[in-house]
């Protein structure tokens, strides 16, 4: 059986007596609780940071890093910005491993540049758990960006 809290951190859950409860959450030490006959029971779990170590967040959600399938590749935007250049995505070429970003025209101003993944296609591109298209990514101002991830 499973469960989730509410709000406020309340929860409603029927157990045949002398059975035993699990409560954990992303970011705390898990802890387990018998019931024998009890009809409250109240649980304060413990911070534990190691944990936030093994996650990583994947486009809509989580996943454990023993999980993930594939490799992780990520850039500092302070070390983009080295670049000089107007354009993040223009930023990124020759930065990250298999990212692929080449110019479509040389004509001043124009955000007309493309960019694959080892050739697969055009990446998803989400900025602060949004889906975003490669133009809004184009026309981020670099000073905004702390780290980009593929």
């Amino acid at each position: 059986m499973e469960t989730t809290t509410s709000a406020d951190g309340s929860y409603t859950i029927v157990v045949p007596e002398g059975k035993k409860l699990l409560f954990k959450s992303l970011g705390f030490s898990a802890k387990e609780e018998i019931t024998d006959g009890k009809t409250t029971i109240n649980v304060i779990l413990e911070n534990d940071d190691t944990q936030l170590e093994t996650v990583v967040v994947v486009g809509y959600g989580t996943q454990r890093k023993q999980s993930l399938t594939g490799a992780i590749a990520s850039v500092k935007g302070t070390e983009m910005r080295q670049t000089k250049n107007e354009n993040p995505q223009n930023m990124l070429a020759g930065r990250i491993p298999g990212v692929r970003v080449w110019q479509k025209s040389a004509e001043p101003g124009a955000y007309s540049a493309n960019f694959d993944i080892r050739g697969l296609g055009a990446p998803l591109v989400v900025i602060d758990g949004v889906p975003r298209t490669s133009e809004d990514f184009q026309r981020l101002n670099p000073s905004d960006i702390e780290e980009v991830s593929v």
